[in-house]
């Protein structure tokens, strides 16, 4: 995995474009300070689990074995919070449902 430190200070929620599917580039239109922050990398290994912020900007390389790299992903929210409205990171099939 790969992290830019400190990210999280300066990331925001509302963000134009889909979080899902957002590539470096667009990641860099939406927060071009943070072209000048070097990547850090984080070895894992396999099976390993990692908990983060999803306020920090993060990646993962490309997946290189033959069978295919298993995810989970655990969002928590403040008691109290409402759907906005955004599809934001949701699937279209599960956006479709709200």
């Amino acid at each position: 995995m790969y992290f830019l430190s400190g990210t999280y200070k300066t990331s925001q929620f509302e963000v134009d474009g889909d979080l899902g599917q957002m590539g470096i580039g667009e990641l860099f239109r939406q927060y071009p300070q943070w072209v000048e922050i070097d990547p850090v990398a984080a070895e894992m290994k396999a099976g390993a689990g990692v908990f983060i912020s999803g306020m920090v900007a993060h990646a993962a390389g490309p997946n290189m074995p033959t069978r295919p790299r298993c995810t989970f992903a655990v969002l928590l929210m403040p008691e109290g919070t409402t759907f906005n409205g955004n599809k934001s990171a949701l699937p279209d099939e599960l956006f479709a449902k709200f």
